[in-house]
């Protein structure tokens, strides 16, 4: 479900979500926002299953359905959202194209222990993984996409100064794509803020969302072929579905007053 906290915090309690999102079979545990589409949301569940959704419409557009064995321990967008990172629990490390769901590099035991792995993009060529060696400890390593090899690290200095090296512009807020051109091909870097100052949101942002549009799903494929046409079809489907059961709600409710009408009258 996506909610919308308005601007100013919220006023009051929210009790229906602005839409609602079905396709897992079984319970969700990541979801993550693209780095830099309008709109674009990404979905991982216990079902081994990964979706892309387009939340304007309500629609998954991509389903990535084959290429994990077992459970998914973490996910994670690169810079400009044109590859994603996942961990699994059948011990390998993957770079994958989600438009088309390839694999573009994969590694296998990343790290020795069986206890979960997780991994982030800390560049585009370059992961940060998280995990256990063979005795349970603790290990962070760092990865070259290139060649699936682990590369030497750095530890930051120590100082209360700001220091723009070690914390340089980061993603701010603002999409930097449509979803319309994310899943077209179209990649952008994200549109960057500095934290030097301190962050001060945006206001009247707002998620635009067709809210006729609720609890639709596709049939499982791997990617929209129609480029939007399914979205305009399935919102039609569905409002005029919307309106027969609203015309049959009316008219038991009709049938109902005219009998307690009657009743009161006798």
């Amino acid at each position: 479900m996506v909610w919308e906290i308005p601007d100013g915090g919220l006023t009051r309690s929210l009790s229906e979500p602005i839409v609602t999102l079905e396709g897992h079979t079984k319970r969700v545990g990541i979801v993550l926002w693209h780095p830099t589409a309008q709109n674009i949301l990404l979905s991982a569940g216990c079902d081994n299953l990964i979706l892309i959704w387009d939340v304007g419409c309500g629609q998954s557009v991509i389903s990535i359905d084959e290429t994990h064995t077992d459970l998914i321990y973490s996910v994670a967008w690169n810079r400009n959202g044109s590859m994603i990172c996942t961990t699994c629990k059948d011990k390998k490390i993957r770079i994958i194209e989600p438009r088309t769901g390839a694999i573009v590099a994969e590694k296998e035991k990343p790290h020795e222990g069986s206890r979960p792995v997780r991994g982030i993009f800390v560049s585009d060529d370059k992961i940060l993984t998280t995990g256990f060696s063979r005795m349970s400890e603790r290990q962070v390593a760092l990865w070259d996409t290139r060649k699936c090899e682990p590369i030497a690290m750095t530890v930051p200095r120590k100082s209360d100064l700001f220091q723009e090296d070690l914390y340089p512009d980061t993603i701010g807020p603002d999409p930097a794509l449509t979803a319309e051109e994310w899943l077209s091909g179209k990649n952008a870097e994200p549109l960057l803020i500095s934290l030097k100052d301190g962050y001060v949101p945006s206001k009247g942002r707002e998620l635009k969302v067709n809210k006729n549009v609720l609890n639709v799903r596709l049939p499982k494929r791997s990617q929209s072929s129609d480029g939007g046409g399914a979205c305009a079809d399935s919102a039609l489907q569905q409002l005029t579905e919307e309106i027969k059961q609203l015309k049959a709600t009316v008219a038991e409710q009709e049938k109902r007053i005219a009998h307690l009408e009657g009743k009161a009258a006798n």
